[in-house]
């Protein structure tokens, strides 16, 4: 439901007060036959105090549980009535997210007729919690032109299924918003070395990394003695990666990290310090 008004009138002289509200909500999108939906549920998301000129918050969380053998799409139209909006002032996507499969993430603009040719960008989902931050330059084009994001309309998340076998899905989106980053672009890293920004940090950090195949990789963090600090484990894409690293209770200080991947092909050491 994106425009709603109501119209109150008192008893005596019919004075009108008019209250008209916009607001946008997920829809879903599915052929009738290639899914089962079990779940498509929007909650209310976490308010925060952000300036809006520093982030732009997309409203309500999603979460969706079907039977999938094409394809489902979960979407947010940022506009009432479809309209366009310019986030070109920010450079990257960010939301937290879980679930159990590769989802496809696109960006819809305006002035791109041909849908195939929308930015989109896959990440692999786990049942862990994540926050995720994809910065616009990682976002693909069919024919990996460049493109601003002056008149975004909508946003959309896909899963698919192969060869028209039914996969179970479960995914949940949550606290969408548009956002600056310092996450490196791809021309920044190489197939060798990983990329730590902003490093030293105070609260998070971002950890952007090269795999040549999909593959499951895990990040250990040891202090100066060895001990180990902290690890997560996650799926990850074929090309360029990142993910955030929380400070949580790491006491000020030099950490040394290490990325390593299950196909044995990649692996990353280096520092970070917490300050």
């Amino acid at each position: 439901m994106f425009d709603v008004g109501f119209t109150l009138t008192n008893n005596k002289d019919n004075r009108a007060d008019v209250l008209y509200i916009a607001d946008g909500a997920w829809g879903l999108d599915y052929e009738q036959t290639g899914a089962n939906v079990n779940r498509f549920v929007i909650q209310n998301n976490q308010t925060n105090n952000i300036p809006s000129n520093q982030q732009f918050n997309i409203q309500r969380n999603v979460s969706v549980e079907a039977q999938v053998q094409s394809y489902l799409s979960v979407f947010r139209f940022l506009r009432p009535s479809g309209q366009a909006i310019d986030v070109s002032t920010f450079n990257a996507l960010s939301f937290e997210a879980q679930g159990n499969d590769t989802i496809s993430v696109t960006l819809v603009k305006e002035s791109v007729s041909n849908f195939a040719d929308q930015p989109h960008l896959s990440i692999a989902l786990d049942a862990n919690k994540r926050s995720y931050t994809l910065p616009f330059a990682h976002f693909i084009t069919t024919n990996n032109t460049s493109w601003v994001a002056n008149d975004i309309k909508a946003l959309i998340f896909t899963v698919k299924s192969k060869n028209g076998a039914v996969k179970n899905i479960t995914f949940d989106i949550a606290q969408v918003a548009f956002k600056n980053t310092d996450v490196p672009n791809a021309n920044q890293l190489s197939t060798t070395s990983a990329v730590v920004v902003p490093n030293p940090f105070s609260n998070t950090t971002n950890i952007a990394f090269y795999q040549d195949s999909n593959a499951k990789a895990t990040f250990y963090l040891f202090d100066v003695t060895g001990r180990l600090m902290a690890q997560q484990q996650a799926n990850y894409l074929q090309g360029y990666n990142s993910f955030e690293l929380q400070r949580n209770n790491l006491a000020s200080g030099v950490y040394f990290y290490a990325i390593t991947v299950d196909n044995g092909r990649n692996g990353y050491t280096g520092k970070i310090i917490a300050w």
